[in-house]
């Protein structure tokens, strides 16, 4: 069994906007997220060049952690979020690396 982990923001600008439901074609007033700051995109990729991070290929970044544990990060449009792939289970290490994310 595997799971994928999503981070995406949750900070909302102020003024609404009209966005069509692709699906129904109803039209709703939504407040957009914001993106990421450069100071939070910063702190993010700080966080991958850490011992065992493999740079980023094809928008997915491949994490081994010292305790044996493993990641997948998507990283293509990481200014709306990232998804994380925990691979060879949870490890302690892989779990902090989660927390810090």
């Amino acid at each position: 069994m595997s799971f994928d982990i999503f981070f995406v923001r949750s900070r909302f600008r102020n003024e609404r906007v009209e966005r069509k439901n692709p699906s129904t074609g109803e039209v709703k007033s939504i407040r957009p997220q914001e993106p990421l700051t450069e100071s939070e995109l910063r702190l993010y990729k700080q966080s991958c060049r850490k011992p065992g991070h493999k740079n980023p290929k094809n928008g997915y970044s491949f994490i081994s952690f010292k305790d044996g544990g493993a990641a997948e990060v998507c990283t293509d449009g990481l200014e709306k979020g990232c998804l994380v792939t925990p691979r060879l289970g949870l490890s302690p290490d892989c779990l902090r690396f989660l927390i810090d994310l």
